[in-house]
């Protein structure tokens, strides 16, 4: 087993601090607490289930991704001044 594994908080903080607000703004988080609450207990899930030492960092590179395309693709969402609007 790997060690130095965080808590569930720590890899929080760490996780979301590592996604740029200007691909998921902090409205977008507040509005949506629950999603993003489901978000963060499955990516530390996988975090603390994983043999591989992946970056916490490396996941929120994920979620970046993930975040970019739904709202590049969904139409129910719009850019405005780098901030997303639903």
């Amino acid at each position: 087993m790997r060690e130095n594994i965080l808590g569930q908080t720590e890899f929080d903080e760490v996780l979301w601090e590592n996604v740029s607000t200007k691909i998921l703004t902090d409205k977008y988080r507040r509005d949506y607490g629950a999603f993003i609450d489901a978000l963060s207990f499955d990516m530390y899930k996988e975090y603390r289930q994983s043999d591989e030492d992946i970056s916490i960092r490396s996941y929120s590179r994920i979620l970046e991704s993930f975040f970019h395309n739904l709202f590049h693709f969904d139409s129910s969402c719009e850019y405005v001044d780098e901030e997303i609007l639903l």
